[in-house]
């Protein structure tokens, strides 16, 4: 059960930058970033700002001590490694921390099914609905078999994939509208690249609440910090943080450049904006490549599903049900391990049939709600001495509660950045009693 839930931390440096930046991205990065660049100009590029910083700063201040001292306490979990390092014999935090993610990571993955879902409905003319159900087959055959290690070589092998694509198709539409002509007879273009400059106060807020809102989840996304606990050395971890962060600038920046460039594309507002670069896509080239280019999309999403399942899916088994029975086989423990990544997946997929909110919603609810439930606290075990179950315990708590009903109070002020301030300060009271 070890060797499939972390793949007896055997991993390569490359295998492990490109994996674990490929599980952040998701459908997210070709259809919600697109989306935002498209309907509020650059200002909206403060977000992937914010991503490049806080994962450089993840990769510099949690990936190694996560990695060495997660296997001094032979532990293959982020929620037992933060129950360890507590050092309590109690298991509400573990159980805690456990529920949290398998609610988040189950709404995150319905998010990528719906992704997937309207993918197989443009591509191939299928419903919205078989496209959803064939997605997660797809996901649940190879999970559920290989686990860890073939997710993380199957992420690697897609994260090369979707960087070609997400590079291809902005820069054909930019080179076609220089040099070829061919989008003369379109309206004049509505591109204001001084608009990434906040001019004022509004502006300024609005940009430090992109990159806070999103960057300070980096220190508590499971499906991308499990990815650091594996690595094979942990000496090896700054080659890997040089190889993700290129890898990440060139992602984020033609993701961006896939929204200013439908500006430049597009005579009106298409119906569903989501759906600007595959539209584009299936315009621009003919359908035997358009099918290979729309393929990025699908291995970006697979990449952050397979890696969310099977966390889920060993929080149930290494964290909730192990915590009842310690003497249960590894044998026993594998196969609840498997048997949680069908019912995971197939409550995500009942989600996604509803269609209960937008791609990019989804995404930014459950990123803050991981980011709120474990980053204050792994900070703090990794950094705070003598912490006290009693406070870490409110702390998270109180970060979660901030994660799913802040929204009832302030759409203004994002989730993660009370949460993650409030876990933060909570943490640090316990370290004076």
């Amino acid at each position: 059960s070890k060797n499939y839930v972390l793949g007896n931390r055997s991993l390569g440096y490359w295998v492990t930058a490109i994996s674990a930046n490929a599980s952040d991205m998701s459908v997210w990065i070709f259809m919600g970033l697109p989306m935002a660049i498209y309907k509020s100009d650059l200002i909206s590029a403060w977000l992937a700002v914010g991503l490049i910083i806080f994962m450089f700063i993840n990769w510099q201040i949690i990936a190694k001590p996560l990695r060495e001292q997660s296997e001094a306490l032979g532990c293959i979990t982020l929620s037992s490694f933060i129950e360890k390092k507590i050092n309590s014999h109690k298991k509400g935090i573990s159980i805690l921390l456990s529920l949290s993610s398998v609610f988040f990571l189950t709404i995150y993955i319905s998010a990528g099914i719906i992704g997937l879902g309207y993918l197989f409905e443009q591509l191939f003319g299928l419903s919205y609905y078989a496209g959803c159900v064939f997605s997660i087959l797809a996901i649940l055959t190879y999970v559920s078999i290989g686990g860890f290690n073939a997710i993380c070589y199957i992420d690697f092998v897609q994260g090369l994939f979707l960087l070609s694509v997400i590079i291809l198709t902005p820069s054909l539409v930019i080179y076609d509208y220089l040099f070829t002509n061919k989008f003369t007879l379109l309206n004049s273009p509505k591109i204001d690249l001084l608009s990434f400059i906040p001019k004022d106060f509004t502006q300024v807020s609005t940009a430090l609440f992109l990159v806070f809102g999103w960057g300070l989840g980096y220190f508590g996304q499971p499906h991308i910090l499990n990815k650091f606990m594996a690595i094979k050395n942990s000496e090896e971890i700054h080659k890997a943080k040089l190889v993700g962060t290129i890898w990440q600038i060139i992602a984020l920046f033609f993701a961006i450049l896939v929204g200013l460039s439908a500006h430049l594309f597009f005579v009106k507002q298409p119906e569903n904006i989501e759906m600007i670069f595959v539209i584009m896509t299936k315009s621009l080239f003919n359908p035997f490549i358009a099918s290979f280019v729309l393929c990025g999309i699908l291995a970006a999403t697979i990449s952050t599903i397979d890696s969310q399942v099977i966390v889920a899916a060993s929080n149930i088994s290494q964290d909730i049900v192990k915590i009842f029975n310690k003497q249960l086989s590894e044998k026993f423990l594998l196969y609840t391990t498997r048997f949680s990544v069908v019912v995971i997946c197939l409550i995500s997929l009942t989600i996604a049939l509803f269609k209960i909110s937008s791609i990019h919603q989804a995404v930014h609810y459950c990123w803050s709600g991981l980011g709120c439930s474990f980053g204050p606290l792994l900070i703090s075990c990794l950094y705070f001495k003598k912490l006290n179950y009693k406070y870490c315990f409110i702390s998270v708590l109180v970060s979660i509660s901030i994660a799913i009903f802040w929204s009832y109070f302030s759409t203004s002020i994002p989730s993660l950045i009370p949460g993650f301030i409030l876990g933060i300060l909570i943490d640090r009271k316990s370290t004076r009693l």
